[in-house]
């Protein structure tokens, strides 16, 4: 540090102190609004600092700059810092997410930094990913000010990163799915992303070269090459239509390679809604059109709801129950948790029995019913899209059973992040990638997302990391996927004594949804979105586009794949 520096920061710790008995110890977020926009759209107009602020005066002035500053890429914001401290932050390194209802609190550190602490909601890392912030988690940032030339305070150190409460994160940012493709190249796997909204297409297309999130990258691939860096990726959009121009090796690669690319840059653009068409060049000249596949994201379900009638599988038809099976052997098993294979109509089934410590295999063609494995007791399984089946203990040292009741092979896999704990539930998604489990560890809830690695015919092969999802809820007692990056809880909320229906997403936050009181397990529902509930009397309820209607009376462990 250079004398001059030195004695001016000194100065300017001195002056903090003198003025302690006036610092506030909360601070209101502001937002500027300009004039509106001739879309539709808000101008946020971020103010530069006024002359003579007060060192807290000039932090809240730059909090407010710095949150908007995405508009005029932080030019106003670094006008509160020093022109070394300008060149040093990074502002897209991070994005701090807290409640609207918080207020933020000054204080000062012990070497006089002004320290601004809030509440955490959750953050955004420098490539889009959204995590959830733990209950009680706190933002804490600080400042350190000294006076310039002029005798004005300004911001010499600080955190990357900026902060902004969740209103105006979800108005300034656009929440949408990067796409890849499984290993088999048969579905499409989201990766959700949060981008800034006047440069989200731009963004989108260079977050889909860098590729897919650390944790799911062992399930997906790309079929975008490896050396297409994203400087050689320029983004246009005109009359709805964003055009791609990307590197001249694009142009040499197979016929079917480019229909992959295309379809991963169409599907990911056009779910933003912003763009309509996406046309691909390379070095100028178009890529082939019209190429693309019609790859799934989230298979719906076209069989008929299943679920038990006096512990029978049944499927439901017209609100009426339609017996899979006759069997008297069935009805002496005890049957629970049940799961059901993908098919256009229920053939084939898996459930719990004896108390849970049995897994059952039902098949209702060739009415045979078998013993797959049995346990202490087991986890409610989850019957996968390549016909295999997900179980183990629930009193878990972090492995798995999986079963497939095509073949009769079976496997392990091992998950340590959940070794020692009580395992409640896991739920694979419809497309096979990924996979969610609710577990107890030292008297807490927890739940994790974990990518699925499969080789070419859907063998599971091994687990890649996880990542935890949810972590502001409580006591989940049941959970499904409900679209491709959707999935709904029967959970308690951090202030909540009694449970409540919840949709969160693996890489959004969780909002509570108004349900049926007394719900008590879930299923998805066929359709993106939907969610079929039972609550405590045997009462079956559907929910789509937000309004709930009875259609079933009288059933247990409501099942649709998934």
């Amino acid at each position: 540090m250079n004398r001059k520096f030195r004695t001016v920061l000194c100065s300017a710790l001195f002056l903090l102190a003198a003025c302690s008995g006036s610092l506030p110890t909360t601070g209101a977020v502001h937002v500027v609004e300009d004039d509106v926009r001739p879309d539709g759209g808000i101008v946020l107009n971020p103010k530069g600092p006024s002359a003579d602020s007060s060192p807290e005066e000039l932090v809240e002035g730059f909090m407010r700059a710095s949150s908007v500053g995405n508009s005029d890429d932080f030019v106003v914001a670094r006008q509160y810092l020093t022109p070394e401290a300008a060149a040093r932050w990074n502002p897209t390194a991070s994005v701090r997410v807290f409640p609207d209802s918080e207020s933020r609190k000054f204080s000062r550190t012990p070497t006089e930094a002004v320290r601004v602490s809030v509440k955490a909601l959750g953050s955004l890392d420098a490539e889009g990913r959204y995590a959830a912030s733990p209950v009680d988690s706190i933002i804490s940032n600080e400042f350190t000010l000294m006076l310039n030339s002029e005798g004005q305070w300004r911001i010499a150190v600080l955190d990357d990163g900026i902060s902004m409460p969740q209103s105006l994160f979800v108005s300034l940012y656009v929440k949408a799915p990067l796409y890849f493709l499984n290993l088999s190249n048969t579905s499409l796997v989201a990766d959700i992303r949060w981008y800034p909204r006047q440069e989200v297409i731009a963004q989108l297309a260079k977050g889909l070269v860098k590729g897919p999130s650390p944790w799911l990258n062992p399930a997906v691939h790309s079929a975008i090459p490896l050396d297409l860096a994203v400087e050689n990726v320029a983004v246009s959009v005109e009359d709805s239509v964003a055009k791609i121009d990307l590197s001249s090796s694009v142009a040499s690669l197979s016929e079917g390679q480019r229909a992959l690319i295309e379809t991963q840059f169409f599907r990911t653009l056009t779910s933003t809604g912003l763009v309509q068409q996406v046309e691909l060049t390379s070095g100028g000249a178009k890529l082939a059109a019209g190429s693309r596949l019609e790859l799934p994201a989230y298979p719906y379900a076209t069989a008929p709801l299943a679920a038990l009638v006096d512990g029978v599988p049944a499927q439901i038809v017209d609100g009426k129950p339609k017996l899979l099976s006759q069997s008297d052997a069935l009805k002496s098993m005890g049957l629970s948790d049940l799961a059901v294979s993908y098919s256009d109509q229920v053939q084939q089934a898996v459930a719990l029995s004896n108390s849970g410590t049995q897994l059952q295999s039902l098949d209702f063609v060739n009415n045979r019913f078998t013993q797959i494995t049995s346990g202490k007791k087991l986890i409610p399984p989850s019957y996968d899209s390549y016909s295999w089946v997900w179980t183990g203990e629930s009193d878990s040292a972090g492995d798995f059973g999986v079963y497939n009741t095509t073949t009769g092979a079976n496997t392990k896999m091992h998950l340590p992040e959940v070794a020692n704990s009580h395992i409640r539930s896991v739920r694979v998604s419809r497309e096979g990638s990924r996979m969610i489990v609710v577990y107890d560890r030292e008297g807490a809830t927890l739940a994790c997302a974990v990518s699925i690695v499969r080789d070419g015919s859907g063998t599971p092969i091994s687990l890649g990391d996880s990542i935890p999802i949810v972590q502001r809820l409580k006591d989940i007692v049941d959970v499904a996927w409900i679209s491709e990056s959707k999935f709904a809880l029967i959970a308690k909320g951090v202030d909540q004594s009694t449970h409540g229906l919840y949709i969160a997403e693996v890489g959004g936050p969780s909002t509570h949804v108004t349900a049926i009181d007394g719900a008590t397990e879930l299923t998805g529902g066929r359709g993106r979105d939907s969610i079929v509930l039972l609550d405590q009397k045997g009462t079956l309820y559907e929910y789509l586009s937000g309004v709930w209607r009875v259609f079933a009376q009288g059933y247990k462990s409501p099942a649709l794949p998934g």
